[in-house]
C-alpha cells in the first residue's frame, strides 16, 4: 500500500477512497485533477493491483481516427485544425475511413476514437453526415 501524507487533506482522502473501492462523487473526481501525479500513479497501480495478477498488466489496443482536420473555431491551442479553404484541410472518404479501420483490425484494436474538431463546426461537417461516417466505418 502506497502511504500518503498526512497533510494531504481532501486529495489524499479521496485518493484512499478510490483505492478502498467507493464510488467517487463528481467533485471528488475534480479532486484527482489535483492530486499530485506521483500519487495519483500510485493509487492508480494500488487499485489495478487488487483487481489483477500483480505479475500480469494488461492493455488495449485502440485507434484514433481524424476523418477531417476542417474547423472553424479556430482555437489557439490547437495546431492540428485548417480552415475550409485552408491548403492542407481534408475530409477523408468513407472508403478511406473504411481502409483505415480496416489497418486498425490488422493489428488487433478493438477501440477506436473519432472525433469531430468542435461542436460548433456544424458549417464544416453535417451532424447527420458524422453519424453516416459513423455507421458506415463500424460495420
Amino acid at each position: 500500500m502506497l502511504i500518503r501524507p498526512a497533510n494531504g487533506g481532501k486529495v489524499s482522502k479521496t485518493l484512499d477512497r478510490a483505492v478502498a473501492g467507493h464510488r467517487l462523487s463528481s467533485e471528488q473526481i475534480l479532486q484527482l485533477y489535483e492530486a499530485p501525479l506521483r500519487e495519483l500513479a500510485g493509487a492508480a497501480n494500488e487499485v489495478r493491483m487488487s483487481h489483477s495478477d500483480p505479475k500480469l498488466a494488461t492493455y488495449a489496443i485502440g485507434g484514433n481516427i481524424d476523418y477531417t482536420n476542417v474547423c472553424v473555431v479556430a482555437c489557439r491551442f490547437c495546431a492540428f485544425y485548417r480552415a475550409p479553404p485552408q491548403e492542407g484541410a481534408f475530409t477523408l472518404s468513407f472508403d478511406e475511413i473504411g481502409q483505415q479501420m480496416d489497418a486498425l483490425r490488422r493489428i488487433g484494436a478493438r477501440d477506436c476514437l473519432s472525433c469531430r474538431r468542435s461542436a460548433d463546426q456544424r458549417q464544416a461537417f453535417n451532424p447527420q453526415s458524422h453519424m453516416d461516417t459513423r455507421g458506415r466505418a463500424c460495420r
